[in-house]
């Protein structure tokens, strides 16, 4: 399998072979962020400023929405069918996400940066956020800035900045979590007729045990999850409610990057897996979630899971034990510095070209448009008025089975190749590669990106049954070699 697909989306139509110096450079490198205006015929500019939107400019976004909808929906001089059609041009109109989608393409298309995107989309995935009460407005912050950045820095802070990050908070309903003995469930208690809502969820407290970080090999318990649960207190609320956004900054909540509110958070000592936080009657519920993502980040269990895992979708689905291994001996060296750790699964990748690693259908569909100089997305200035099939990504995001915007698990999407490849999600992909074929423009032929990419004898005689370049064309793109099997 070509190294290109393996670690990014595979090479453009004139460009050199990817080699360790340049994948590395890559990957450490800020990119621009560029797309195009058109679908057809514009030159590649960088990405408008105007829709790169702030965390401020998204949970605005969101809260505007939000009272949109209930507006409609309480509007007593409506009737149902009017209330849809008002409805439907209300998700339409408001479609901050769906730039997010289209940026997203354009960048795995045209971007100078593909291995640095495949890392960013591995971290995104295991930080998994669903599309659930406002978060598809959130969640492009989360992709760009969060873990965008945080890949060049360490996981610890990684994980505290994903951790407290609105998309996470809301995804996992932290935003309902207060504690019975904060402030306001001691108001609770002695207004009891005034039904104040507290209580804790412990949803974003097991996640992050079982899934962010040491998971369930740590045997941490319930009264683990709990003590989580009850130091995550106070962290959020509804950011997409108006009036509660206004009592919130009443309250001391003016920046969104840290959504504490100590009038929410569960006082006194937690033990969580051995060790105690927030120790005395001054303690900070801030800190406290700080020093344990912390000792989280460095926990053996922690490197383990995620060393295996970085393992899987770089190197292979069943993972040697010296690639796990070496993975790991870098984790602690560095001490969780992630552009040491992932320039050590690089070379591992590098060094593993012979083994088989099946590519997810998102990474499959973003290597045929971009090794084929070919596009299927609207450029940004035609995002509404395309009449192309779907031109700002969600429907083709949800034929191939694999939409980041999704409403989906906690887990993410599958790192097994079992899972993707029944003939239903192969129906999908012949489709798909009908789509680019017949409408993407591709720009060089299957002979040409066969002799780039080296294919193997076996992938170049399956190609050549085809009898027309349509034919080639799908059955180079759903090739095994192409597809990673």
């Amino acid at each position: 399998m070509n190294i290109s697909l393996r670690v990014g989306y595979g090479l453009k139509p004139n460009e050199d072979a990817l080699t360790l110096t340049r994948a590395l450079t890559q990957l450490n490198s800020s990119a621009r962020q560029i797309g195009v205006r058109s679908r057809s015929g514009s030159p590649i500019e960088k990405w408008p400023k105007e829709l790169t939107y702030s965390l401020e400019d998204r949970v605005k976004e969101a809260r505007l929405f939000r009272s949109s909808r209930e507006q409609i929906k309480r509007n007593q001089n409506l009737n149902s069918e009017q209330k849809m059609t008002l409805l439907r041009r209300l998700r339409r109109e408001s479609n901050l996400w769906h730039f997010d989608q289209l940026r997203l393409a354009h960048q795995a298309i045209l971007g100078d940066d593909p291995v640095r995107q495949r890392f960013m989309t591995f971290w995104w995935n295991h930080f998994s956020v669903g599309n659930t009460k406002g978060t598809r407005f959130y969640t492009g912050d989360l992709y760009w800035n969060v873990i965008g950045n945080g890949i060049q820095g360490t996981f610890a802070e990684l994980l505290y900045n994903v951790t407290k990050h609105p998309a996470m908070l809301t995804y996992l309903d932290n935003v309902y979590s207060i504690g019975e003995n904060s402030d306001k469930g001691v108001r609770a208690k002695l207004n009891p007729d005034r039904r104040i809502r507290v209580g804790l969820n412990d949803n974003l407290a097991r996640e992050l045990l079982e899934l962010h970080s040491v998971s369930t090999s740590a045997n941490y318990s319930e009264v683990d999850i709990k003590n989580t649960a009850k130091i995550l207190s106070g962290w959020g609320w509804q950011f997409n409610g108006e009036r509660v956004w206004k009592r919130l900054v009443k309250l001391g909540l003016t920046d969104l990057s840290e959504p504490f509110i100590d009038h929410h958070h569960e006082p006194g000592e937690k033990v969580v897996l051995g060790k105690t936080y927030s120790p005395g009657i001054f303690s900070s519920g801030q800190e406290s979630l700080k020093e344990l993502i912390e000792d989280l980040a460095r926990n053996k269990h922690t490197i383990r899971h995620l060393s295996k895992k970085l393992c899987q979708h770089f190197i292979n689905e069943n993972p040697s034990e010296k690639d796990i291994s070496l993975i790991e001996s870098a984790w602690h060296d560095s001490k969780g510095d992630l552009r040491v750790v992932h320039r050590n699964v690089l070379e591992r990748a590098f060094k593993a070209i012979n083994q088989p690693k099946f590519q997810w259908p998102l990474t499959w569909t973003f290597s045929i448009l971009r090794k084929f100089g070919a596009n299927i997305f609207a450029g940004w200035e035609e995002l509404e008025s395309d009449p192309f099939f779907d031109g700002g990504g969600s429907r083709l995001y949800r034929e191939i089975g694999q939409n980041f915007w999704s409403k989906r698990q906690p887990d993410g999407f599958s790192l097994k190749q079992e899972d993707w490849t029944s003939s239903e999600h192969m129906d999908r992909r012949m489709r798909v590669s009908n789509l680019v074929f017949s409408y993407g423009n591709p720009g060089i032929s299957c002979d040409e990106v066969i002799g780039r990419l080296g294919m193997a004898r076996k992938t170049r005689n399956l190609v050549s049954k085809g009898r027309t370049e349509a034919e080639k064309f799908t059955l180079l793109t759903c090739s095994p070699e192409f597809m990673g099997g």
